[in-house]
């Protein structure tokens, strides 16, 4: 019957990463695309199980590789996966928290299945509820960045998830070595958060300005080919003016003659 329960906590972890997944990716995954990637999943799911936060390495990995080669803008798709990853992270902490508080100790939580699969099933509620309104916005900052953000600042956002996936990674294998109390917890989801939010801060900050200057850029652009437009009436007018002038005197010979 442990098995049975182990087993159902290993599917359910794996639902709970792919409606942050599902709804953090830009693209909306086909139904084939759906059946893989919740395999893959599952997968790093029973290998966390068995070794740990060791197998979050390899869940990584996995679904990141997978992720570069069903569609294009590889980057964003990874950066997404990133991101949704880092997400659940601070979201199973902060209710992590608000279970301790409200439903049992955390201590008890993690020995007790039946306890952590509620908590998983609640959980999953929570972010069916929550993830349609957050992939919104964050869909449109990543349309933002796409259209705004050069190369050079795309490398320098990567850096920043790595950076932050390196501490997040750190943290959790550190919280199992000395086990998760509710002060680790705590100070985590406070490190967490804040870096997170200073990160995303940031983010929409260098878009908004790239977003200004290149703007600018084009009503530049715009007021120069207006420059330029007005330079060619004003040439082709001071041609046509040079034009009358020259068949007026014309005619004015021409009358003469006839005139003699």
């Amino acid at each position: 019957m442990d098995a049975l329960l182990q087993l159902m906590s290993c599917f359910l972890n794996a639902i709970m990463y792919m409606i942050l997944i599902y709804y953090f990716l830009p693209f909306k995954l086909q139904f084939k695309e759906i059946t893989i990637l919740f395999t893959i999943l599952s997968t790093n799911m029973f290998l966390i199980n068995k070794v740990g936060n060791y197998g979050v390495i390899f869940l990584l990995i996995s679904v990141s590789i997978y992720l570069m080669f069903i569609r294009k803008n590889r980057f964003i798709n990874i950066m997404s996966f990133v991101i949704s990853y880092l997400f659940i992270v601070i979201f199973d902490q902060f209710f992590s928290l608000l279970w301790n508080v409200f439903v049992c100790p955390i201590s008890t939580l993690l020995k007790n299945t039946i306890y952590y699969i509620l908590y998983v099933i609640s959980a999953i509620v929570v972010l069916l509820i929550i993830c349609p309104f957050i992939g919104k916005y964050y869909h449109l900052l990543i349309r933002k960045i796409e259209a705004y953000v050069n190369k050079q600042l795309f490398v320098l956002i990567g850096s920043n998830l790595g950076i932050c996936l390196i501490i997040v990674l750190f943290n959790v294998f550190i919280g199992e070595y000395i086990g998760y109390t509710s002060r680790s917890i705590g100070f985590n989801c406070i490190l967490f958060a804040c870096y997170f939010i200073i990160s995303t801060i940031l983010i929409i900050n260098i878009t908004k300005q790239n977003e200004k200057r290149i703007e600018l850029e084009k009503r530049q652009e715009a007021y120069q080919h207006l420059q330029e437009y007005t330079n060619q009436i004003e040439h082709m007018y001071s041609t046509l003016r040079s034009f009358k002038h020259d068949y007026s005197n014309m005619i004015l010979t021409m009358a003469e003659y006839i005139a003699l």
